[in-house]
Parts: C-alpha cells; sequence; structure tokens
C-alpha cells in the first residue's frame, strides 16, 4: 500500500488546488471555451468538501505519472445515490466465489462465473463480467436487461435468422473492444487497424438495414440490431482511404490511397526529383 504524503490537504487549500487545474484550460482557450466546459469546472466545485479534499489528493497522485488529464472526463462522476448497480468490494466478491473459490486453490472451477460463462468473445466475457460483479438495483433497468436476454433464448431456440447471423458473426470477430481502447489512446498498430474496420465492415453488411430490429420487441435488442446500418457509410469511407496491404504490413509511409490527381503529382515530383 502506498501512503501518499502531504497529499490531503485542508478544504481551503484542496479547493484552490482544483480551482487552478480546472481554470487552467478555460484561461488557455478563452477565446474557444464552451458551456460544456464551465459546466465541467462548476461541476466540480459543487462537490461536497470530503470529496473535494479525496479528488485533490487524486489529483496530486496523477500529477506524478502525467495522468492527471483523465479527470477531465468528468462524465464518470456521479452521485452513489444514482448508480443503477450495487459496488461490491473485492472482500464481497471473494467471500461469494463469484470469480474464484475459497478452497484454497484460488481457481476459477466452481465459482459462479465458471458456471456462468459461454461466452465467445473475449469483449462479450469481459460484458458478463461486470453484470455479474455489479448487479442491477435499478428495477426499470433490470426489467429490460431481463427482457432482451428472454427474448435472445426465445430466439435461439427456435434458430431464428437474426441470433443464428449475429451467432456466427461474433465467433469471426477480433477483440473489438481493446481494439477501440488502443483506437483512441493512439496505441493501435495499422494492422490492427485495418483489421477493426473490415470487422465493422463484415458486422454493417451482415445486418445492411435497419428492418432486421423490427423482428425484436425488446427495447435493447431494437438498438443492437439496427445500429450496424448506421456506420457502414463511415467504414467505407475511411477503408477507401486506407491502403489494405501497407497497414497490414504497418508501412506507415504508404497507408493512404492515393486519388488520380494526387498520383499524377507524387509521378511528376518524381520525375522532376
Amino acid at each position: 500500500m502506498e501512503r501518499l504524503k502531504g497529499a490531503f490537504l485542508d478544504a481551503s487549500p484542496a479547493r484552490v488546488h482544483l480551482t487552478d487545474f480546472y481554470e487552467r484550460p478555460l484561461k488557455q482557450h478563452s477565446h474557444s471555451a464552451s458551456s460544456r466546459d464551465v459546466q465541467i469546472y462548476s461541476k466540480v466545485l459543487d462537490l461536497p468538501t470530503p470529496v473535494i479534499i479525496c479528488l485533490s489528493a487524486l489529483l496530486h497522485h496523477l500529477i506524478d505519472f502525467e495522468l492527471e488529464h483523465v479527470l477531465l472526463l468528468t462524465k464518470g462522476f456521479t452521485p452513489f445515490s444514482q448508480i443503477g448497480h450495487m459496488v461490491l468490494s473485492g472482500t464481497t466478491l471473494k467471500a461469494l466465489e463469484i470469480f474464484e473459490t475459497e478452497d484454497g486453490s484460488g481457481g476459477a472451477k466452481g465459482a459462479l462465473m465458471w458456471v456462468l460463462d459461454h461466452t465467445v468473445t473475449k469483449f462479450g466475457g469481459r460484458l458478463l463480467r461486470r453484470w455479474v460483479s455489479k448487479p442491477l438495483v435499478d428495477v426499470d433497468m433490470l426489467r429490460e436487461r431481463i427482457g432482451a436476454v428472454e427474448e435472445v433464448i426465445e430466439f435461439t431456440k427456435e434458430e431464428k435468422l437474426p441470433i443464428v447471423k449475429m451467432r456466427g458473426l461474433l465467433c469471426q470477430l477480433p477483440d473489438l473492444e481493446k481494439s477501440l481502447a488502443r483506437i483512441h489512446y493512439t496505441q493501435c498498430p495499422l494492422s490492427d487497424l485495418i483489421a477493426t474496420l473490415f470487422a465493422f465492415h463484415k458486422i454493417a453488411t451482415t445486418f445492411p438495414t435497419t428492418s432486421v430490429a423490427s423482428q425484436f420487441t425488446s427495447s435493447l435488442l431494437k438498438d443492437i440490431f439496427s445500429a450496424p446500418s448506421t456506420i457502414r457509410g463511415l467504414v467505407e469511407r475511411y477503408l477507401s482511404l486506407l491502403d489494405q496491404e501497407a497497414c497490414t504490413k504497418n508501412t506507415k509511409r504508404d497507408i493512404f490511397t492515393l486519388t488520380e490527381d494526387e498520383t499524377v503529382m507524387t509521378d511528376a515530383r518524381k520525375e522532376g526529383s
């Protein structure tokens, strides 16, 4: 356990510490500061005093690792009273043998997740893990999820086409959740980028229209099955800009395809050099 020396300030210095941090973007971009930036600033400073002190200590700790920018993502600041799921500690999860047994072996066999997990994708496994470790307490959300799961089970038993196609599709996909995270943090190799785009293209072409969504009564499933058709144009546009062979080989110099005009200009430059 690491103890942060001098990180926990009194209420007033802690508020000043946070004020300086959240005012900096406003001062640096005063001409382009949006109402959203001002809302972020106001939202943080309206937090209860104990939270202000803890947030200041967290900022102090993150600065050492140059990760303080994550605290600008205040979308994740949610009061416990508004959280729709239970917050279970690691000790509780262990005592309930959710992910591993307490027989001393520390293995997963015999634990609840070992019984429940029949997922075929890594991102599906992670989603199930989140569901199990954060049980819903919001009645409406719980009914919505149960309705979706029951409808999937019904469609699976009857071998209805949308679910059959979706099951076949999922088995062919790479770990899209991890790939999207790498792309977001600019840590994605070109080969993974092109593979991710082709995976989304496969999804979009498997469900090219929103009509398939009308077969479901669950609003969750309607949203899921209507989404693929909305991304096809964007995915195809990105694919048209990238050279598949260069991306697969991680050749950064040649990743973009050239239009006819750009090709003529490139040839002219080569001839003149």
